[in-house]
């Protein structure tokens, strides 16, 4: 029968200081390498920016008469524009110009009714030398002959109309109210020549009685008519005129043409970062701690297990910090005498 010593209480507080002091120094350890590791691929993963050359003279532009500077060659501007590579420099008036000799050229006129003035003008043919111009298009037009007017016409004329009393002769001074059944017309007329509105008296014979009358103006009867305007339609055509175009060689003076220097510089496009990918970390297994009242082998058996969860870790970064960890580990013991 063998007899187990039980264990130190010293001794089995060593026992749990030791498996924690290991994990305490492994992350320690890895968390110093690992921004050492990531500064030091840091370059890795930026990109690069575009590197431009020296503008350098290249070519003269083709000679011209006109002595404003051409344009751009590829039309792009900024001293950061990678599509920027050639601009036009110096030259023009003053700098680069030569004369040119005279010689014969062909001078062509514009569109012109009649032939320009000078020698030597001949007509171009067909439709380059000859065109129609409209000035006015056709149109019609309404002519009006007489306006539109209104008529009246008279139904009848106006006239007197003489009425004569109806109850035989009558002597007095005061004539019969009119109008009555009494009064009766008998003429469309003035036969007395009265000549205004109203009753009178006509004696018959000198015997004191005679016959009363009335005279009653009668306005004429009309109507109107409405005329419309009387009119016609008169077509206009279109109105045109014929323009020519006239070409003849002359003796040209000399004149002056202009270039200017080409230069050119060359670019290195710059490079986009690429991110390095992330490898998993394995999670760290825990320890098992000694309890009080377990034998001196149990705590001497767990202490086996530092070196490998210390080398898993090593294991996982030795690629970003290998110097840190070389160093780390040979300080962590391996066993702990339980007899202490």
């Amino acid at each position: 029968m063998t007899t187990v010593r039980p264990a130190h209480r010293f001794t089995m507080r060593k026992g749990l200081v030791a498996p924690i002091g290991v994990t305490a120094m492994v992350l320690a350890s890895l968390a110093v390498g690992l921004p050492a590791a990531q500064a030091a691929n840091d370059g890795d993963q930026r990109g690069t920016d575009a590197v431009f050359g020296e503008w350098g003279w290249s070519d003269f532009t083709a000679w011209q008469s006109n002595p404003n500077p051409p344009a751009d060659p590829e039309g792009q501007d900024g001293a950061e524009n990678p599509l920027n590579l050639a601009q036009i420099g110096e030259g023009g008036p003053g700098v680069f110009e030569r004369e040119v000799e005279s010689g014969l050229t062909t001078e062509t006129s514009d569109w012109v009714r009649t032939r320009p003035d000078g020698d030597g003008w001949v007509q171009l043919s067909g439709s380059d030398g000859e065109r129609s111009v409209r000035d006015a298009a056709a149109y019609d037009e309404t002519v009006v002959d007489k306006k539109a007017w209104t008529e009246t016409v008279v139904d009848e004329q106006a006239h007197w109309q003489r009425y004569s009393w109806a109850h035989g002769q009558k002597a007095t001074d005061t004539p019969p109210s009119f109008p009555s059944s009494a009064w009766q017309p008998n003429t469309k007329s003035d036969p007395h020549h009265v000549g205004v509105e109203g009753a009178y008296f006509r004696s018959n014979g000198g015997a004191g009685k005679g016959d009363w009358f009335y005279l009653d103006r009668v306005e004429a009867v009309t109507h109107t008519v409405q005329h419309p305007a009387e009119t016609h339609l008169v077509h206009h055509p279109e109105v045109t005129h014929q323009e020519f175009r006239y070409q003849r060689q002359v003796m040209t003076e000399t004149h002056t043409e202009y270039r200017w220097s080409v230069y050119e510089r060359t670019v290195t496009p710059g490079t986009p970062g690429v991110e390095d990918p992330v490898e998993p970390v394995d999670p760290i297994e825990p320890v098992e701690p000694v309890l009080p009242g377990q034998p001196s082998h149990t705590i001497t058996s767990s202490l086996p297990q530092e070196p490998t969860v210390q080398n898993a870790m090593v294991k996982q970064h030795q690629s970003t910090k290998p110097a840190t960890l070389a160093v780390t580990s040979p300080a962590v013991p391996l066993s702990i005498d339980a007899g202490l």
